[in-house]
């Protein structure tokens, strides 16, 4: 997972430890809903990943047994997991994106097909030339009177 959106992920779930056990008291029997847009969305699942991990496994876990489980809905969640953990959140979680939101699309295969297409398409000179003039390679132009 993300090292960051796991860093805010214990954060936030230190934070609302307190909250959710006094939640927990008055209503044992609804669902927990996390929901969150872009980063939050991220860390939503993740706090609902390992919610459901702990209580799979009786582990400890500072969040109560909400008796009607976990659920996530993000807004344009970044991606944080691996194609095996996000295929686990497919049941519980559920993400909107509106349009072409370039983050929220983001993979690393997405990523390593955009370098690949702007390397067959030469772009990388391009750019090179559009900002530094002349040949990438070429030496820098000498200063009158040097």
């Amino acid at each position: 997972a993300h090292l960051g959106f796991l860093r805010c992920a214990a954060f936030v779930e230190a934070a609302a430890a307190p909250a959710l056990q006094k939640a927990y008291e008055t209503r044992p029997d609804h669902a927990l809903i996390l929901t969150g847009h872009s980063m939050g969305g991220s860390v939503a699942a993740l706090l609902a990943l390992a919610w459901r991990d702990a209580a799979a496994t009786n582990g400890e876990h500072p969040w109560p047994s909400f008796g009607g489980g976990v659920r996530v809905l993000g807004m344009a969640p970044g991606p944080c997991v691996s194609a095996d953990l996000a295929s686990l959140c497919d049941e519980f979680s559920v993400g909107a994106v509106r349009g072409k939101d370039p983050v929220a699309r983001m993979s690393i295969r997405s990523v390593e097909t955009l370098l690949d297409e702007l390397v067959a398409q030469g772009l990388g000179r391009r750019l090179s030339s559009w900002l530094f003039g002349g040949e990438r390679d070429a030496p820098p132009p000498r200063e009158a009177g040097s």
